[in-house]
């Protein structure tokens, strides 16, 4: 991984100021509790296998359904749109989502971007400005000119995507902890299948990951390191769940009070229910005998 120069707490800040305009941008927070919590379940599945540790990751769900999008900021904010929580089928393709993005905060990738955009001189006053908020001091006319273009900057940073080596790192960190986390590893190829049906059919669409390399590249990619790195790797999908939650009206206490493990408590009262009575019959039997 290259190490910025931005340092983490500028990382941070810009994160801290950039949050409100993105949210903004993207309809908003949802006011659909439920699926903030369940995005939050999902991602908070997958930290424990993330290497950073520095600061309090936060899953939100924007309303925006006309744009189909995922990000993260700096500071920890990890974002999906109602957009493309639609598009998606079980809970696996929605942690294969959740983790890319924990990878680029895991990376670092908003921080090498910032490098590249505002370069030292911004990097300076961007870290002054930080330093002199929190002293409670005033920052030159010079530097908060300084500090203003980086701050403009970042929000199309965020959003224009990142390049081809860094895409490809999230993607592979991305598998990586769903796998760990016990989802289908396949939930990722699924995902970017369906992308690849986007790609140039929805112009007016802001497509989720839509800088290069291509879906097709990706999921090529993506299958090679299942091979390699997974074989004969199942995982859960929790289909019935997603599906119950986002496309239904139930929340997930409703759904962890109706299931352990993703199977139904019906068909392991069933399984018990049968395992009893076998156990029952056996003790007869031997009784007889």
């Amino acid at each position: 991984m290259t190490i910025p120069w931005t340092p983490v707490f500028v990382e941070k800040a810009t994160g801290d100021q950039s949050a409100a305009q993105l949210e903004a941008e993207h309809g908003g927070i949802t006011k659909d509790a439920r699926l903030n919590e369940y995005y939050d379940f999902v991602g908070r599945r997958l930290l424990p296998f993330s290497s950073r540790r520095d600061f309090t990751h936060t899953f939100k769900v924007l309303e925006s359904r006309k744009i189909i999008n995922a990000f993260a900021l700096g500071n920890g904010n990890v974002y999906v749109t109602r957009g493309l929580l639609d598009m998606l089928d079980d809970e696996a393709e929605l942690a294969e989502i959740a983790g890319h993005e924990i990878g680029h905060v895991a990376n670092r990738h908003i921080a090498q971007k910032i490098d590249q955009a505002v370069g030292l001189m911004g990097l300076m006053a961007l870290a002054e400005g930080v330093y002199a908020v929190q002293k409670g001091d005033k920052v030159s006319e010079s530097s908060q000119r300084l500090i203003d273009t980086a701050n403009a900057v970042v929000p199309a940073l965020v959003l224009s995507g990142f390049g081809r080596a860094q895409e490809l790192e999230s993607d592979e960190d991305g598998l990586k902890y769903m796998a760990r986390a016990g989802y289908d590893p396949t939930g990722s190829v699924r995902v970017f299948q369906k992308f690849q049906k986007l790609e140039g059919q929805v112009p007016a669409l802001e497509v989720f990951f839509r800088s290069h390399p291509l879906a097709k590249t990706r999921i090529s990619d993506l299958e090679a390191r299942i091979a390699s790195k997974y074989p004969g790797v199942s995982g859960e999908s929790y289909r019935s769940r997603f599906q119950n939650i986002v496309r239904g009206g139930s929340s997930l206490a409703d759904e962890v009070a109706t299931t352990v493990l993703g199977v139904p408590l019906r068909t392991i009262g069933l399984v018990a229910g049968g395992t009893v009575l076998a156990v029952g019959l056996g003790v007869v039997v031997v009784s007889v005998l």
